[in-house]
């Protein structure tokens, strides 16, 4: 009678380590998430869409956490491929989580979409079909440009003019995925803009010159609906 009392006991708080852990493990995944919900700089979310493609599935795990909060577009087609890896992350922060489930939490929280995604299911090809047509139905499955666009290069400002930004404008002006971003994700991408007017970026692309004569100024603009939304984009001369 002892001895299957003792055994009841142990049972019992062995159950009830193992319930804490689980629950230490999810706050300390749900705190990883939360300190994401700060606004990133454009250099943190470079950083984290370029873990994306790393090997390393704890990485693959925290940037896809960071991205999803910050409801980042243009992280979509590295979110996409390989959606199906089942690899699973043994870190605290996203122990026992798969790389399907972390970027697949990432999309659905960029989406909106109302998906079920299950941490102990494989994944799950269903739901990575309706991401895919999310994507395509947004246009986000190419959202990298196909030139040498570079967010470092084209805030880079050397006295008052910007070197790169002539080479490079025509990658905002005609991509249909930028044209989807909001007032946030624009500044993220393309930093502060050189003037603001309610409701308009402007970003000088070129300027010349003769002492203090200005000749001639290009200037990319970005008119907003509203803050989640972009009118139109222009270059005006």
């Amino acid at each position: 009678m002892v001895k299957g009392s003792v055994i009841w006991i142990c049972s019992l708080i062995l159950i009830c380590m193992e319930r804490t852990k689980l629950t230490f493990i999810i706050l300390i995944f749900i705190s990883a998430c939360n300190s994401a919900d700060h606004q990133l700089s454009s250099e943190e979310l470079a950083q984290y869409r370029r873990d994306l493609t790393s090997n390393e599935v704890n990485k693959i795990c925290v940037a896809a956490c960071h991205l999803g909060e910050a409801h980042d577009t243009l992280s979509v087609p590295a979110l996409l491929k390989n959606l199906d890896d089942p690899r699973i992350s043994h870190h605290i922060q996203h122990k026992g989580m798969s790389v399907y489930y972390c970027k697949a939490g990432a999309l659905r929280k960029i989406s909106g979409l109302d998906i079920e995604i299950n941490q102990h299911n494989p994944p799950d090809s269903a739901v990575i079909k309706r991401f895919i047509i999310w994507a395509n139905d947004n246009k986000l499955r190419n959202v990298k440009a196909k030139s040498d666009f570079s967010i470092s290069k084209w805030q880079t400002k050397k006295g008052k003019t910007y070197p790169h930004r002539a080479e490079m404008y025509k990658d905002v002006l005609y991509n249909d995925t930028i044209r989807k971003l909001n007032e946030q994700e624009i500044l993220a991408l393309l930093g502060e803009p050189d003037r603001k007017q309610e409701g308009y970026f402007y970003y000088t692309i070129s300027k010349t010159s003769v002492l203090s004569w200005n000749l001639h100024t290009r200037t990319l603009v970005i008119k907003f609906a509203d803050s989640q939304t972009i009118e139109w984009i222009k270059v005006h001369e």
